[in-house]
């Protein structure tokens, strides 16, 4: 049949998954000029929807029919042994304490199992929790699971979806029209649902991504109706490739097309680039070069372990940053891909299982997979344990350039009656700080302990935890389970005041966003207090007065409690139901008011004035996600603002 001549193992397609999955690995090891390369995960559907469509059309013209059964055992071959390999690998993992400040990590694992891992991501709370998820070091190592789920829920039903057009589509023209229009009802649905439903469902919806394959699909209809390849083809998907790596390179982390919905009309871009493979020419021999089509065999493997592997593989662990980080996380990747594809994936596809008993083992192995996430991941973010960072590098301390502004208010009021501490005068060479603070804390942990390490005496202790602000006693929004308030009760219940009996910390630093300016309740009759609501702005203060009182009685003789820079113009459209610039002004107020309490104790810095001398594209560099500092924009803020900070005021 002529279909059987169009469809052949193409080693050129290979590559584009080569390509693909490059992107992919570049964009989540942070490079930024790389800032859109998730765009690879578009071109894996749009390849999918071809090689997919293509398989069912030849065995319609072969058999007259299309199996369910056997498309879905095909499928299930191919994507179960790696992904639930994996899953177990992190379950495992989690059991050993890896991953204990990820959310919901066993609602993660689950999801991911059943194949619906990207309305978890949409549904599970929409919340400040979720929102730290994502941040720097704590992501889910399941994350990317979402793309497999879109994909495996297509799957599902587009054997059923084919046949009912093949019979109302008679000849392949018909046909061929109906999966165009299928598609281009999907293109647009993707712009619809970005409007009218948010950024997220136009990202991680399944609807919102189909008009991706489906417009493979429609492809692999039209290559049946017009078999000529004319050279110029070439050219086309030639533009395609332009089009995908432009994409790559110009499309901003969060925000922009992708969230808009535009993602639908990008895969006409890949769906060029298929087309133009199916002509002989210089980009077909390009691509179908043996490393290239060799990553792209392997690369279903690559992009499962990837994740979790970078998110094991970091600065902190191993101690290497840039591009010898980049080549360790690689060849960690590729290794264990290639030992899932010849030990695992291999074997199993090419095993003689009828459909039946296919069926019969995968579903059971899956569940299986469920059962362990249940038993041994924790239910909650694991005990966090206090991180000390002493110094190691026998060096000079680097002082503060007499240019540099140190952006410090010290109140001048008179102190509150219960404090009895003096701001005695502590020795720069034996500077001991603990650090406290919420996720943008955590961030800045990573630059913090760096730069003490550049000269001796100097000793960090962080508490910083996940959504911990200072204010107690209230539930967070979107913490049903408790699971911060819980973790922040240990935080200043037990490891504060350990730090501060073991290490006697002379210098606090506090930085604390989000959790302190969330809707929060005290008390079941008043329901959830919007920052602007004087209640809350009365007991923030009290808490505020209360953490500084602590730091003194502990023996802290100054508390550094810094104003951080308000979130990028992009992330506040995001999480807009989290942020309000008027809570932000809040934050403000109080700091300043308990500063004016203990004059010669607290003192005000304000980042957040330093932060507004930068520019966008400054901004965007050292805060990759709109709010969280990325280990290096940590470390250039502790070397150019903090650090000579701290050590001004240590000299006072």
């Amino acid at each position: 049949m002529p279909g059987d001549q169009q469809f052949g193992y193409q080693p050129a397609l290979d590559g584009v998954r080569g390509v693909a999955v490059a992107l992919v690995l570049c964009f989540h090891s942070g490079f930024s000029w790389m800032s859109g390369g998730y765009v690879g995960v578009s071109v894996f559907f749009t390849l999918s929807g071809f090689l997919i469509t293509s398989l069912l059309i030849l065995e319609h013209q072969r058999t007259g029919r299309v199996s369910w059964s056997a498309f879905v055992v095909r499928r299930a071959k191919r994507l179960l042994p790696a992904s639930l390999l994996c899953l177990v690998a992190i379950a495992l993992l989690a059991w050993s304490g890896q991953f204990a400040d990820v959310p919901h990590l066993r609602r993660d694992i689950v999801s991911a199992a059943m194949q619906v891992a990207n309305w978890n991501a949409l549904h599970g709370s929409g919340s400040y929790a979720d929102l730290l998820s994502r941040s720097a070091g704590v992501t889910s190592p399941v994350e990317h699971y979402w793309s497999l789920a879109v994909e495996e829920q297509f799957y599902w039903v587009w054997p059923l979806a084919f046949m009912l057009l093949r019979r109302v589509s008679k000849g392949r023209m018909r046909l061929f029209m109906s999966l165009a229009a299928l598609a281009a009802t999907g293109v647009v649905a993707a712009r619809v649902i970005a409007v009218h439903w948010g950024p997220d469902e136009a990202y991680w919806a399944t609807p919102a991504r189909v008009g991706e394959i489906l417009s493979g699909a429609a492809l692999a209809a039209g290559c049946v109706v017009w078999q000529r390849r004319p050279r110029w083809l070439g050219a086309l998907g030639v533009g395609g490739l332009g089009v995908v790596l432009w994409a790559a390179v110009e499309w901003p982390t969060r925000g922009g097309p992708a969230y808009a919905g535009w993602l639908g009309v990008f895969s006409l871009a890949s769906a060029a680039l298929i087309l133009g493979l199916q002509a002989p020419g210089v980009l077909r021999t390009a691509l179908s070069v043996q490393p290239l089509v060799w990553l792209g065999r392997i690369s279903y493997g690559v992009y499962v372990y990837h994740w979790p592997i970078f998110l094991l593989l970091t600065r902190r662990t191993v101690g290497l940053t840039g591009w010898s980080l980049f080549a360790l996380r690689i060849a960690a990747t590729v290794l264990v891909a290639v030992l899932s594809f010849v030990v695992v994936e291999q074997p199993v596809r090419r095993g003689g299982f009828s459909p039946r008993r296919a069926l019969t083992l995968a579903m059971p192995i899956t569940a299986a997979v469920v059962v362990l996430a249940v038993l041994l991941v924790p239910a909650a973010p694991g005990r966090r344990k206090v991180a000390v960072a002493r110094s190691v590098t026998p060096t000079s301390v680097a002082q503060p350039a007499a240019s540099t502004s140190t952006s410090t208010s010290h109140a001048t009021t008179t102190a509150a009656s219960t404090t009895t501490a003096t701001a005695a005068a502590l020795r720069v060479d034996s500077l001991n700080v603990v650090l406290i603070g919420d996720s943008t804390a955590v961030a800045l942990n990573d630059g913090l302990t760096a730069w003490a390490g550049e000269a001796p005496g100097r000793t960090v202790a962080s508490i910083a935890s996940l959504g911990c602000g200072l204010i107690r006693g209230a539930t967070l929004l979107g913490d049903v389970s408790n699971e911060f308030g819980e973790q922040c009760d240990e935080v200043f219940g037990s490891d504060l005041p350990h730090v501060l009996r073991t290490n006697g910390p002379q210098l606090a630093l506090i930085m604390v966003t989000i959790p302190d300016l969330t809707m929060r309740e005290w008390r079941g009759d008043e329901g959830m207090l919007l920052p602007t609501d004087d209640r809350y702005r009365a007991r923030m203060l009290d808490d505020y007065r209360a953490a500084a009182l602590t730091l003194v009685a502990g023996g802290v003789q100054r508390i550094a409690w810094v104003v951080p820079p308000a979130p990028s113009d992009w992330w506040v459209g995001w999480e807009s139901e989290i942020y309000t610039p008027e809570g932000w002004r809040l934050l403000t107020e109080v700091i300043d008011t308990v500063a004016g309490e203990f004059p010669g104790v607290v003192d005000v810095v304000h980042l957040d004035s330093w932060f507004g001398e930068l520019g966008a594209d400054d901004d965007d560099a050292v805060r990759s996600d709109g709010l969280h500092l990325s280990a290096a924009g940590a470390l250039w803020v502790m070397d150019e603002f903090l650090g000579p900070v701290l050590l001004r005021l240590a000299a006072v």
